[in-house]
């Protein structure tokens, strides 16, 4: 169960940005390579089976946000597949290290900005009306871990 709490509190963080980010220009002012879906969904590309079933359904069910999981077998086809798309078909991708830094340098992906991710957090928390220990307590996590998500001295993981 610890597992399943764990996974839920990343993807809420992680859809939390996505939704925050959904339409947003990229630092230049121009619109960045392609649009992201609907802020109504959140598209999810990794290995099959990494997120559970219950967590998605429970998601979906907590934020009305819908979840579309593709997976892949291997890292070679899911780059393969990112260069294809030039990157733009997904809102979150998890893969392995040596492979996520290849899509970086071909500019295939971005990494998060801790920063802007924690005041982010912070600003829909404080939104709420919410403490961040009641925060902590929906997510399954530490008031602590929290702290340090506004902070933007971590993310979820």
């Amino acid at each position: 169960m610890r597992k399943t709490k764990g996974f839920f509190a990343v993807l809420m963080a992680m859809a939390l940005v996505v939704v925050s980010l959904s339409g947003c220009k990229g630092s230049g002012g121009e619109s960045e390579k392609k649009e992201k879906g609907d802020p109504g969904e959140l598209n999810i590309y990794t290995w099959a089976e990494y997120v559970p079933q219950d967590v998605i359904d429970r998601f979906e069910s907590e934020t009305g946000i819908r979840v579309n999981y593709t997976n892949f077998e291997a890292n070679e086809e899911m780059l393969a597949k990112l260069e294809t798309s030039e990157g733009g078909e997904y809102d979150i991708i998890i893969a392995s290290d040596y492979i996520i830094k290849i899509a970086a340098e071909e500019g295939l992906v971005k990494e998060l900005d801790k920063e802007k991710m924690g005041l982010f957090i912070a600003q829909l928390r404080r939104e709420k009306e919410a403490t961040q220990k009641e925060l902590a307590d929906r997510l399954y996590v530490s008031d602590k871990a929290v702290s340090k998500w506004e902070r933007g001295l971590s993310v979820p993981d």
